[in-house]
This record gives structure tokens, C-alpha cells and sequence, in this order.
């Protein structure tokens, strides 16, 4: 029979579990659903389908945000400053890449356009996968934007 002290051996699990933590933290990518009815994070029960910030879709678990481009990283990054209704979800930035097959549209008109020909300030609607890889800022991918205005 093992006469080890409880109590060293519960400390033993706690410094494993701790390192095992450390370890693991800044590896974390988590999920979200946003349930539209009631404007928490939470597994999404069919709420809204219609593309509106704050809204996911039942069939794509996709999440509508909305924010400001801060800078073009690339022609197929971009950083955002992200609206303060999202920041519980996102922080107060993301960086966020583009799919291959995703869609930067000018909502006046439905035109599709390139990342670059996108004006630094511009107001966006941003459609992401629920894939938020945790960092700061967080790392997002999303299927479509929407520039909703654009700094004159």
C-alpha cells in the first residue's frame, strides 16, 4: 500500500495540470455560435438566418460581425477594428484572412471587388467560419465582406 501524504500527491496533480495548461495555451482555437434572439454566445437553436450582424445561420454556423479596416495586410488579409457590441466575442481587433472561394462585395451596388480597392476605414460586415483562433488579435477567416461605407 502506497504511503505516499494525500496532500503531496494532490499537489503533484496540480503542478501536472498546470503544466499541462501552460503547454497548451496559445494553441486554443474555440467556437461559437451566436443565438440572434438572445444577443449572447451560445449553441445556436435556429436563431436568424438573414446575414445580420450578430446573426448565424443553423446551416453554416456562421458569424456576422461588424467593424472598421484598420490596414490591408495583403490581398487577402485585412486587420479590423472590431464594433464594440462584438468585442465580448472578438476582442477589440481581428486579423482576418480571406478564404479562397470568399467574396469582398460594396454593398450599394453588389459588386464584387478586391481587398485592396477597399479604402482603410471603411465600415465592413464580416461573415466568419466559428473558428476563432485565440491570440491578439484573434484570427479569424471569413467567407464574405460587405463594405458598408467608406471613409470619405
Amino acid at each position: 500500500m502506497d504511503k505516499t501524504n494525500p496532500l503531496i500527491r494532490m499537489i503533484g496533480l496540480i503542478l501536472i495540470l498546470g503544466i499541462l495548461s501552460i503547454g497548451l495555451s496559445g494553441c486554443t482555437v474555440f467556437y461559437f455560435n451566436w443565438n440572434a434572439d438572445s444577443m449572447t454566445t451560445a449553441p445556436s437553436t435556429g436563431g436568424s438566418t438573414t446575414g445580420q450582424p450578430g446573426t448565424t445561420s443553423p446551416i453554416d454556423n456562421l458569424i456576422v460581425w461588424t467593424g472598421k479596416i484598420i490596414s490591408i495586410e495583403s490581398e487577402r488579409s485585412f486587420l479590423a477594428a472590431v464594433d464594440s457590441t462584438f468585442q465580448s466575442l472578438l476582442g477589440d481587433k481581428a486579423q482576418v484572412s480571406l478564404y479562397d472561394n470568399a467574396k469582398v462585395i460594396r454593398n450599394e451596388t453588389g459588386e464584387e471587388i478586391s481587398l485592396p480597392d477597399v479604402p482603410i476605414g471603411s465600415r465592413v460586415i464580416v461573415k466568419i467560419t466559428g473558428a476563432i483562433r485565440e491570440s491578439y488579435p484573434v484570427q479569424v477567416s471569413a467567407v464574405e465582406v460587405r463594405v458598408i461605407g467608406s471613409k470619405n
